[in-house]
C-alpha cells in the first residue's frame, strides 16, 4: 500500500494525515510486512502530480512484480 498526502490539502488536517499513516504502518509492522507499506508527504496543495503518479508506479512495479525467479 502506497499512502500520499498533501501537506497543504485544505480538505483533511495535516495531524489527521499524519496519525493515520503512523496507525497504518504500525499494523503493517506487526503483520511482518513493514516493506509493504511506504507513506509519503509532499508539501502541496491536493493534487496527485506527474511526480506523484510516477513514485505511484515506481511503488508498483517494486511490489507486483514477482520476486525471485
Amino acid at each position: 500500500m502506497l499512502e500520499q498526502q498533501c501537506c497543504q490539502d485544505k480538505r483533511f488536517p495535516l495531524e489527521g494525515m499524519e496519525a493515520a499513516i503512523k496507525k497504518i504502518a504500525s499494523v503493517y509492522r506487526k503483520a511482518g510486512c513493514a516493506d509493504q507499506f511506504e507513506g509519503r508527504f509532499y508539501d502541496v496543495p491536493h493534487r496527485f502530480s506527474l511526480a506523484m503518479q510516477d513514485e505511484a508506479l515506481s511503488f508498483f512495479d517494486r511490489q507486483l512484480k514477482p520476486r525471485g525467479g
